[in-house]
């Protein structure tokens, strides 16, 4: 049985790769990336501001409603108008 060079070598330079992708995935799970140190460090950040979840956990086209008496800010689904998040600021 001859193993031709060209095949074993793909194989091992595949199996490389695979491990390197795997502990590169690994390894960004527990260090932050740029984006998630500084929430004002880049333009997306500014506009984004804090992130809070919603009362089910559950992803949403808001309107959001600033009662600015109260110091308030709610998030109202856009569908049935129930409130899904709020923010005291």
């Amino acid at each position: 049985m001859k193993i031709d060079k060209k095949f074993a070598l793909t194989v091992t330079i595949s199996i490389l790769v695979t491990i390197l992708v795997y502990i590169g995935i690994v390894t960004s799970l527990e260090r932050p990336t740029l984006s998630r140190t500084n929430l004002n460090s880049n333009h997306v950040g500014r506009y984004l501001g804090d992130s809070h979840p919603t009362t089910n956990n559950a992803n949403y086209f808001v309107w959001k409603v600033t009662d600015e008496k109260n110091n308030f800010t709610y998030f109202i689904d856009n569908l049935n108008g129930e409130i899904v998040s709020e923010i005291s600021q």
